[in-house]
């Protein structure tokens, strides 16, 4: 074994074997499954498979459009989803689209030997994608170990996770070259992947494949069906936070409370990363004095509607008049620009957008989106937006030709793929 390997092995076996006595079992059977403990599900391999990992919800949705394309192009292989978090593998039973486009969809089980060893011996791919993030050293080492060829999807290394890297190339250097393809981003992506010692014929900039999500422009009546069904009423403006974070949603909150007392019939949908903050999301709302409704349960006419589903928001996106794009205004590193974009609305986000900090350049210099810095530039902003219909819709024309003009890397990826399984015969 790799002595690196070795020692990963130990680290990681020391770690989870003092978090046992803490994980609640019985109570989630998400658990069980990321531990091993529940068998596995019965699987036919054809010995011609691929093999697809997401982390969650975020790179799942972004991996849509792809999981297609590789079904309708490689028809004959069996596509497997292993998904990491509970909220992502319920994402992928419950939309349709994913269940058509993959076999079999599994959760990710924790990096130890016995459970990678075991995985990949079931599925047996002959090849293996990550999508964005999620790198598990140990499994990587059984797949190579296993002659499976090893393609990195949608890469991108944050300011952040270079420095690390930077620190600590000499062993970033041997994980990450277990990898045969590396697909990234932008050439800064690929330039840092280099910077740190990675064979330079190994990575690609092909570009993001979240400019290839599949919308087409509503027309007014498939909008008004929208508004339908989430009860909106007529006429009203809508500004649609999305991917809001703990922390950002006082602030959200508080600026929705100014713009209401200039825009009275102005709705605020806002949609949390995550699904736990929507008990305390709607109490603030309401202690606010806001009317406020789950998208759940929706009775009444509202001031405020909490997303609280999964998948939903890059299809409701299609109903605002003006968008703010969460994680930004706290050290996350922001989320998907180009889901509001793509429905030609402006995108507004905070200064904390450094995990797509290359999309945001380029969505500002194409009008079609702003960086605003706090509380009080986001509602001067909106308040203008809203006041100004001709502008709104310019910036939002903007942002849709932004997305249109930047498609393309899954038919590049999708060239680079073939060309690897028929040059190993995979």
């Amino acid at each position: 074994m790799d002595p690196l390997i070795f020692l990963y092995d130990i680290s990681f076996n020391l770690f989870w074997t003092c978090a046992i006595p803490f994980i609640n079992f019985k109570k989630s059977p998400y658990l069980r499954h990321r531990w091993g403990l529940s068998s596995l599900p019965a699987l036919k391999s054809t010995g011609s498979c691929v093999w697809i990992h997401t982390l969650s919800v975020g790179e799942l949705l972004s991996a849509l459009p792809f999981l297609k394309r590789m079904k309708v192009e490689f028809p004959e292989k069996q596509i497997i989803l292993t998904v990491s978090t509970s909220a992502g593998f319920g994402l992928s039973n419950s939309n349709t689209d994913i269940r058509r486009f993959t076999d079999k969809r599994l959760i990710m089980p924790v990096d130890l030997p016995h459970l990678r060893k075991r995985l990949v011996k079931m599925i047996s791919p002959s090849l293996f994608i990550l999508v964005e993030t999620d790198i598990w050293p140990g499994l990587l080492y059984q797949l190579k170990k296993s002659r499976v060829k090893c393609v990195l999807l949608n890469g991108r290394i944050s300011p952040r996770t270079y420095k690390r890297y930077s620190r600590f190339s000499s062993i970033v250097k041997r994980f990450i070259d277990m990898f045969d393809l590396l697909f990234m981003q932008s050439d800064i992506d690929t330039k840092r992947l280099i910077d740190v010692g990675i064979d330079k014929s190994k990575v690609m900039t092909v570009g993001n494949i979240k400019f290839d999500q599949e919308a087409t422009i509503l027309t007014e009546e498939e909008r008004g069906g929208w508004r339908k069904l989430l009860n909106l009423r007529d006429a009203s403006p809508v500004w649609i936070a999305g991917s809001i974070h703990r922390g950002e949603e006082e602030i959200i909150l508080n600026v929705y409370k100014r713009l209401k007392d200039i825009f009275s019939k102005l709705i605020l949908i806002i949609a949390p990363r995550k699904l736990d903050m929507c008990t305390q999301l709607f109490r603030i709302s309401q202690n606010m004095g806001f009317r406020t409704s789950l998208r759940s349960n929706i009775s009444h006419s509202y001031d405020v509607l909490i997303l609280d589903t999964m998948g939903e928001l890059s299809k409701i996106y299609s109903v605002g008049d003006v968008s703010f794009v969460g994680g930004s205004f706290v050290p996350i590193g922001g989320h998907n620009l180009c889901e509001p974009a793509i429905f030609g609305i402006p995108v507004l986000f905070g200064p904390h957008i450094h995990n797509f900090l290359r999309m945001s350049e380029m969505l500002i210099s194409f009008g079609g989106g702003k960086m605003v810095k706090d509380q009080e530039e986001l509602f001067e902003v909106i308040r203008f937006l809203l006041s100004d219909p001709k502008n709104r819709e310019d910036m939002g024309d903007r942002a849709r030709r932004f997305v249109l003009s930047n498609k393309g890397a899954i038919d590049r990826v999708i060239r680079e793929i073939r060309g690897l399984m028929e040059c190993y015969g995979s």
